[in-house]
């Protein structure tokens, strides 16, 4: 481990640890950390939602299922990828 790690990694948890106290400051109830206020527009809901779509747990789930049903699922693995891209 070298110094440029841990001065790296130092200011890492720095800005993390000061994001999380900024937020903790700014969220007084449930709704403001289920749904950020209400205030993130359509653009960065549409990311997040895309990102959820697209996670691992999304890929997991598909190659389970897959798995199980066999190779009659083939076709969905274009739907996947063409939903990756897009």
């Amino acid at each position: 481990m070298t110094t440029t790690f841990f001065v790296v990694a130092g200011m890492y948890f720095a800005a993390i640890l000061g994001i999380s106290i900024w937020s903790y400051f700014r969220t007084a109830d449930e709704v403001d950390f289920i749904a950020a206020g209400r205030s993130i527009g359509p653009f960065v809901g549409g990311a997040v939602l895309a990102a959820t779509q697209i996670s691992a747990g999304t890929f997991v789930g598909t190659v389970g299922r897959h798995y199980l049903a066999g190779v009659s699922w083939w076709y969905v693995w274009f739907g996947v990828w063409a939903g990756w891209l897009v």
